[in-house]
C-alpha cells in the first residue's frame, strides 16, 4: 500500500499501535483513518459531557498554586471583640445563577432620609460658607500668628538692615479674611508665582485686584508667619497638633448642616505634598502620588464631604482586635449608625467581621474584597471564573451576606449585607459585534454608589490654591478651606434653584470675605508722597559737613563705576561733595551747584548714564 507523505508523532497518539516502535515512521492511509476516527469518538463525548456539567467543573477545578496569584492583604485582622462565627461550612454555593429567582440577603431598617441641607435658609453664599468656616477660626488664627511673628522678631534680633520683619505689624480677623480671600482668588486664576499675582510688569498679565487688597510684602510676610497652634504647648502627643486647633473647629460641622442619602462611600484621598514629613504617603496608581493620606466619608451622589481622618501613620494607639481598614471606618462612621445607611468601600476595608458589626449596628455594606481574607468561603480564592460564564455566588446560612466571584474585564470579589444575588444584562462591544453576558447586581449597585469620593475629589482639584509650601500645616489648612468651599456649593446649590458654578459661588464668597475691608492706599505710599512734597515745596538750606574728610557721593550727579554702562571707561564720573541739605530726610549730599538747585525742583532728579548716546 502507498503510504502517505504525512509523518505522525508517536506522542500525538496514546494508545496506537504507532507507540509500539520507539522509531518515526510514516503510517499508512488505512492507519491514520482508524486513528482519527476513535480520537474524534473520544473527544465528541469529552464535550458532551463537559457541556452537561460544565457550571460544577469549573467551580470544582481547583488549583494548588493559586494562592501565589491573589495579593495578600495588608493586615489580617484579630478579631477579639468581634463574635465572628462563621466557618467554612457557613456558606452555600448558590446554583442556578441567572435563571432561578435570585435570593435577597435580610433587610436592614430602612433609610428614609433625602439629600438635604439643614438651617441654610435663604442663605447667601458667603454664609453658607460661614457656616462651615465660622468666625472663631479667622481669630483664632490672627492671635496665632501674631504670637508667632513675635516668636521669630525676638529669635532674630538683632534683625538685618533690609529684615521684612522690621515691617511686621500685627493681623486681625478683617486682614486674616482679605488673606483667605486672596488665596481663594489665586485659585480662579493661575500663575506661575505668588509675586506674579502683584506683578505690573507686563500690562496684559497684569492682575491688580491683588495689589489693590494687600501689597505682596505683606501678603508674603503673613503667609510666612501664618500659625494655627501655640509653640509652647507641648503637642509631642499629637502629630497634627500644628493644625489641631482648626482641624478640632470644623469636623463636627459638615454633618450639622447636612442630611446624607442613604447611600455612603469610604475611600482615601491625598492631599498634595512633597515636603519633609514623616508621614507623608507614596501612592503610584493615584493622580496625586505624593502627599497626605485622608480617609474620607462621603454622601454618594452628591460628594458632600460628611467627615475625614488625617493617616499618620501608625498611631500611638494600635489598633488591637482590628485591621486598620476596620478600624478607620468605624471612627469615620461613629455617629451614623443605627439609621439604616448603606456603605460602599472598596478591599482595602472590606472583611466579614466588619461587615457584621456595621450590621448589627442597622448599618448595610457593600465592597470588592480580597479573596484572601478570613471567614469567607474557602473556594472563593480557588475557583477560575472565565470571561463570560455566569458569576460564582455563596451566601451565609443566616443569609446576611453574599460572596461573589465574577470574570470581567478582570477578576472582581464582592462581598455585600445588603441586595441580591441577581443578574443584570451587561452589553460589550466586540470585533464580532455587541453581545450581552450576565453581570452581578451587587457589582453594578457597588459600582454606581463607590464613586462619592472620588466626586468629592473631582471638585476640590478643580480650583485649588496650586502654590507650594514648604509646611505641611499650611497645606492642611488650605485642604479645609476647600472642604469648605465644596460643601457649602452643594448645599446652597440644594437649597435654592438658581445653581452656582464653582466660579461663581466661590466669586461670591471672596465678595462676602473682602466686605468691610479697608483697601484704601498703603501707608507706604503716604509717605512716600510727604517726602516727595517736602522735597519739592518747602524751603531748604545748604550745610556742610564738620568732618572736611568726610566726602560722600552727590545725590544728583555722583555715576558709580557699576551703574555706568562702559563700567567708568566713558564720560561718567563719581563726583564727592561736603555739602547737604539740613531740612530734607536724610540729609543728603547735595554738590552746592547746580545739584542743590536741581533736587529741589526737578521730580526725577538722578543723572544717568548716557555713554551710549555719545559719538565715537
Amino acid at each position: 500500500m502507498r503510504r502517505s507523505s504525512r509523518c505522525l508523532q508517536t506522542s500525538g497518539f496514546k494508545g496506537s499501535p504507532i507507540m509500539a516502535s520507539k522509531r518515526k515512521r510514516c503510517a499508512t492511509q488505512q492507519e491514520i483513518a482508524d486513528i482519527l476516527a476513535e480520537e474524534d469518538s473520544e473527544t465528541e463525548d469529552l464535550f458532551v459531557q463537559r457541556e452537561e456539567e460544565l457550571y460544577e467543573d469549573y467551580v470544582a477545578d481547583a488549583d494548588e498554586d493559586a494562592d501565589e496569584e491573589v495579593e495578600d492583604a495588608d493586615e489580617e485582622v484579630e478579631d477579639d471583640d468581634l463574635n465572628v462565627t462563621l466557618t467554612d461550612d457557613s456558606w452555600v454555593n448558590i446554583k442556578n445563577v441567572g435563571t432561578d429567582p435570585p435570593i435577597k440577603v435580610k433587610s436592614i431598617p430602612i433609610y428614609s432620609e433625602t439629600n438635604r441641607a439643614v438651617n441654610l435658609d435663604d442663605c447667601t453664599p458667603f454664609l453658607c460658607f460661614s457656616k462651615l468656616f465660622p468666625n472663631e477660626i479667622y481669630d483664632h488664627v490672627a492671635v496665632e500668628t501674631n504670637r508667632y511673628a513675635a516668636y521669630m522678631i525676638e529669635k532674630m534680633q538683632p534683625l538685618a538692615p533690609r529684615s521684612r520683619y522690621r515691617a511686621w505689624r500685627d493681623v486681625d480677623a478683617g486682614e486674616i479674611k482679605a488673606f483667605i480671600a486672596i488665596e481663594i482668588a489665586m485659585g480662579l486664576v493661575h500663575k506661575s508665582s505668588l509675586a506674579s499675582y502683584f506683578s505690573k510688569i507686563f500690562w496684559l498679565t497684569e492682575t491688580p485686584g491683588f495689589s489693590n487688597i494687600m501689597s505682596r510684602d505683606r501678603y508674603e510676610i503673613i503667609r510666612s508667619c501664618l500659625h494655627f497652634a501655640d509653640n509652647s504647648v507641648d503637642g509631642n502627643d499629637d502629630r497634627l497638633y500644628k493644625i489641631k486647633p482648626i482641624l478640632d473647629m470644623v469636623k463636627d460641622l459638615y454633618s450639622k448642616y447636612y442630611v446624607s442619602g442613604r447611600d455612603l462611600s469610604v475611600d482615601e484621598s491625598m492631599v498634595k505634598f512633597k515636603g519633609r514629613l514623616f508621614f507623608k504617603q507614596y501612592m503610584p496608581k493615584k493622580p496625586t502620588k505624593w502627599g497626605i493620606k485622608v480617609w474620607s466619608l462621603c454622601d454618594s451622589k452628591t460628594g458632600y464631604l460628611l467627615k475625614f481622618d488625617v493617616y499618620t501613620g501608625k498611631g500611638l494607639d494600635s489598633n488591637k482586635g482590628k485591621g486598620l481598614g476596620a478600624s478607620v471606618v468605624e471612627n469615620l462612621f461613629e455617629g451614623f449608625e443605627n439609621k439604616g445607611h448603606v456603605l460602599y468601600m472598596d478591599s482595602f476595608f472590606s472583611g466579614v467581621p466588619l461587615f457584621q458589626k456595621l450590621r448589627s449596628k442597622g448599618t448595610g455594606a457593600c465592597g470588592t474584597v480580597r479573596p484572601n481574607r478570613k471567614y469567607l468561603p474557602s473556594q472563593m480564592k480557588k475557583v477560575k471564573p472565565k470571561k463570560g460564564q455566569l458569576p460564582i455566588m455563596w451566601k451565609s446560612k443566616d443569609e446576611e451576606l453574599v460572596a461573589v466571584v465574577w470574570q470581567d474585564s478582570g477578576r472582581v470579589n464582592i462581598l455585600s449585607s445588603v441586595g441580591d444575588t441577581g443578574t443584570v444584562k451587561k452589553s460589550i462591544q466586540s470585533k464580532k459585534g455587541v453581545r450581552e453576558v450576565d453581570k452581578p447586581s451587587l457589582q453594578a449597585q457597588y459600582n454606581k454608589y463607590m464613586g462619592g469620593v472620588d466626586l468629592f475629589d473631582q471638585f476640590c482639584s478643580t480650583y485649588p490654591f496650586n502654590h507650594r509650601s514648604k509646611k505641611w500645616y499650611q497645606t492642611l489648612w488650605h485642604f479645609v478651606i476647600e472642604v469648605a468651599l465644596v460643601d457649602s456649593k452643594i448645599s446652597y446649590n440644594l437649597q435654592n434653584r438658581k445653581k452656582l458654578t464653582q466660579v461663581v459661588f466661590r466669586q461670591e464668597v471672596i465678595k462676602g470675605l473682602l466686605e468691610g475691608y479697608n483697601t484704601k492706599p498703603r501707608r507706604k505710599n503716604v509717605v512716600r508722597d510727604l517726602v516727595e512734597n517736602k522735597r519739592l515745596g518747602e524751603r531748604h538750606f545748604i550745610a556742610q559737613y564738620e568732618n572736611k574728610k568726610y566726602l560722600p557721593n552727590c545725590s544728583v550727579c555722583s555715576i558709580l563705576p557699576s551703574q555706568c554702562c562702559k563700567k567708568g571707561k566713558g564720560t561718567c564720573k563719581r563726583k564727592q561733595t561736603s555739602y547737604f541739605c539740613k531740612q530734607c530726610p536724610q540729609n543728603p549730599p547735595l554738590c552746592v551747584v547746580p545739584c542743590f538747585e536741581i533736587f529741589h525742583t526737578v521730580m526725577n532728579y538722578k543723572k544717568t548714564c548716557k555713554c551710549k548716546d555719545e559719538k565715537k
